[in-house]
């Protein structure tokens, strides 16, 4: 009898659970708590966008992330370029991906608008992805590059982080990334973290709640969220306390970096070289963008972040140094380089064209943006079009 008993109670205990929980289940989706996967991890890349994936992103600016039927932040496209197409294709992080805008907003979906006319149709697809370093991008042209056929590709370099993110001892993303290393010119690459990451997110029950279950999403998304703030929190005390550091990211600015960081500038620099030899390889005219960072461009954003980390104004700072770097060795190697930093400058957005100033483009940004690279790509669109090449 006490058996039966026991046995009611624990069913209607599990019972209650579970009415709870469809419930939660139900007001987390009906509020729009829901944080839908929008990147999954993958074995070469790191990770790549969940075809038709939607998201609401507030995270940083607001933008709605609409994920196309082929896996990236675009319009819907054709595998096949239309006949008589000039296509042209995009390679780069989040500067790119441009989550903080709505598609629409974005500088690739701009400069579409401008470029295109009745007499030479034009496509601009945008393959970023957030968080990539210059070898990712690499890794995804060599693998859509011969798919997608474009008669033009940008790289679009963030040197904020892109020099950092090619080596692992510098990269804020440990996780899921992987790495180049050389042997004089010859690239290996461990792909050890991403197979890592790929077995992980995988795993049994977790992968079923987080596809299934909006309200373990909220749960993962609210405690990212309060990690991160209390991170930022740590950080803006160690720097007003007398242990203080630099932020590792601006260390890129000092006149004289590192051995590590010299290291990572070599390996970031091979990866470009190794960028230029696939569009060659594949016969594609080459483009590399180097996307300015705001507080380069705007003056008072980097006061503001002297003002917020005091230990920094006792020290020297080059602003242009990697811009000015990157550019000689561009040079050297005979590289197409557009870097519009003085032209973004001049723009009289100011500040208004990144987030806080310092951060993502706005779309007052990306409007500044698209307008400059129409100039640069008139002479591309003007040139005349390649022939077809026939399979014999």
């Amino acid at each position: 009898m006490m058996m039966r008993k026991l046995a009611r109670r624990l069913l209607a205990l599990a019972l209650a659970v579970l009415l709870s929980f469809v419930l939660l289940e139900v007001l987390v989706r009906v509020a729009g708590f829901d944080v839908p996967v929008v990147w999954v991890p993958d074995t070469r890349y790191g990770w790549l966008l969940l075809p038709g994936a939607r998201r609401h992103y507030l995270e940083e600016g607001d933008g709605l992330i609409e994920v196309n039927q082929l896996g990236f932040r675009d319009r819907e496209r054709s595998l096949a370029k239309p006949a008589g197409t000039y296509r042209i294709a995009f390679f780069g992080d989040s500067m790119t991906e441009s989550c903080q805008v709505n598609l629409n907003q974005t500088f690739c979906y701009l400069l579409e608008e401008k470029l295109r006319s009745p007499q030479r149709p034009v496509e601009v697809l945008n393959f970023g992805v957030s968080g990539y370093a210059p070898l990712q991008e690499l890794l995804l042209f060599q693998d859509l590059g011969p798919k997608y056929k474009p008669d033009l590709v940008v790289l679009a370099i963030f040197l904020d982080n892109d020099v950092s993110g090619s080596d692992p001892r510098l990269s804020v993303l440990h996780y899921g990334v992987p790495y180049a290393t050389f042997d004089g010119d010859r690239m290996m690459i461990d792909y050890s973290q991403p197979q890592q990451s790929y077995d992980d997110y995988h795993k049994k029950p977790w992968y079923w709640l987080r596809t299934h279950s909006a309200l373990y999403r909220a749960a993962v998304d609210s405690w990212w969220r309060l990690r991160l703030l209390a991170e930022d929190r740590a950080k803006h005390s160690k720097a007003t306390g007398t242990a203080a550091e630099v932020p590792q990211r601006f260390i890129l600015y000092q006149p004289t970096v590192p051995p590590a960081w010299q290291d990572a500038w070599s390996k970031f620099e091979k990866v470009t070289l190794a960028f230029a030899e696939e569009a060659r390889r594949q016969g594609v005219k080459l483009l590399i963008l180097s996307l300015p960072p705001g507080h380069v461009i705007v003056k008072s954003s980097w006061q503001t972040m002297l003002d917020q980390y005091p230990i920094m104004k006792d020290q020297t700072w080059d602003l242009d140094g990697p811009s000015r770097r990157f550019q000689e060795f561009c040079a050297q190697h005979q590289l197409p380089l557009y870097q519009p930093f003085d032209e973004m400058a001049k723009d009289p957005g100011g500040r208004d064209l990144f987030i806080d100033g310092l951060r993502h483009l706005t779309p007052q940004g990306h409007i500044a943006l698209a307008r400059l690279i129409e100039t640069r790509l008139r002479a591309e669109l003007e040139a005349p079009p390649r022939p077809v090449e026939t399979q014999r």
